[in-house]
């Protein structure tokens, strides 16, 4: 790494466009602001010897930010040649901040769910970007590699318009090995596992279960688990798939926080205006004042979302193998990848293709920018 140009950065400071970084032998221009995430700010850059566009990463000040960088750098050179990976071109210190160049990708996917006015999109869409992260995240899993903030805001469409859609992972700053000893409470709260929440060893089936519930997202146009907190992310899960196992309540660090034993039977706890209510309840009222998601209402909606009932029954089956509360029962990868719903190759459909999308039918409130934290702010698509 070369420190370039004199002077310093403050955090949050906006770099103004047309400044120039020299770095050796390469002069890169600031040709516009990209987005403010929690750890950096990202621009638009372009090299004036090729001419070429890219992504700079500028962290902010401090160990625990440049850490941050460093972590992501380490992740991205082990992940290298894969092609629903964002590429990584140089890392190095500018105004004394640890900054990445990265390629320039379009819309993330969740400023493309906005864009269609949180509609979500028909069953080749997510047939295509779901095959592809699948195959991200088997690499991924094959590396030992947890990206553990998997979302629609962490994948970001290709920037090759007219050319077949292809999505990119981005944001491998959290990222880990699996091998660690991670338990702590890691991933965006509507695609944290359950794991994550319990306080158990967190593996690459963590990515797997947000991958489920992005899934969902892209056809529905809303997050499956919108809760409020983790004491509302276990109250839907159980709901739509019951209790965690044995296993889980006997072993998970942090159960205490939201079950009870009694005699020989689990209770999940939720303090409901000052009052407890336990998981048979709960589950029994079809009607309680959240509307949360049941497995038959989750079945009705995406019926009633799209006219292919064959891929409608699909998506549904691959939902439900996805989203177990123990995570060895969620169904692998590889036969994800074989299951009928992806079985057909359709990348080369263009993202504009008309789609014969109805109204949602649920009421849920849109996320606002305090529950959903953007980290992009691309034109849309």
């Amino acid at each position: 790494m070369a420190e370039s140009q004199k002077g310093y950065l403050q955090n949050n400071e906006i770099i103004p466009i047309n400044t120039r970084i020299n770095i050796e032998n390469e002069t890169f221009i600031f040709l516009r602001y990209i987005n403010q995430g929690t750890f950096s700010n990202s621009y638009e850059i372009e090299d004036l010897f090729s001419n070429r566009k890219f992504a700079i990463k500028i962290h902010r000040i401090g160990h625990i930010y440049t850490d941050q960088g460093i972590n992501e750098v380490k992740i991205l050179e082990n992940l290298k040649n894969n092609p629903y990976i964002v590429k990584m071109f140089a890392y190095f210190s500018f105004r004394n901040q640890f900054c990445i160049v990265q390629e320039l990708l379009s819309n993330n996917l969740y400023d493309a769910i906005k864009s269609m006015d949180f509609r979500g999109f028909g069953h080749y869409y997510v047939k295509v970007i779901g095959r592809q992260l699948l195959e991200a995240l088997q690499y991924l899993k094959s590396k030992g590699i947890v990206h553990s903030d998997l979302k629609p805001e962490n994948i970001c469409l290709e920037n090759n318009p007219g050319r077949k859609l292809r999505v990119k992972l981005i944001d491998f700053g959290s990222s880990f090995l699996e091998s660690g000893t991670g338990t702590c409470c890691v991933q965006s709260r509507f695609y944290r596992s359950p794991e994550s929440i319990f306080g158990m060893k967190i593996t690459t089936e963590a990515d797997l279960w947000s991958f489920g519930c992005i899934l969902y997202e892209l056809i529905m146009g809303m997050p499956l688990f919108p809760g409020g907190d983790n004491y509302e992310q276990v109250l839907r899960y159980v709901k739509l798939i019951g209790m965690p196992s044995m296993n889980i309540l006997r072993t998970g660090l942090k159960i205490d926080d939201f079950f009870h034993r009694s005699s020989s039977k689990w209770f999940l706890d939720l303090n409901i205006a000052g009052q407890k209510a336990d998981y048979y309840l709960l589950y029994c009222n079809d009607t309680d004042f959240k509307s949360y998601l049941t497995p038959k209402k989750l079945e009705r909606e995406i019926h009633h979302r799209t006219p292919s009932i064959l891929d409608n029954c699909y998506l549904i089956d691959v939902l439900f193998r996805i989203l177990k509360m123990e995570p060895l029962d969620r169904i692998p990868i590889n036969k994800l990848l074989q299951h009928s719903y992806f079985a057909n190759d359709e990348s080369k459909i263009p993202m504009n293709n008309t789609q014969r999308l109805r109204p949602i039918r649920r009421k849920i409130v849109r996320p606002s920018s305090h529950m959903r934290p953007r980290h992009f702010n691309f034109d849309t698509i």
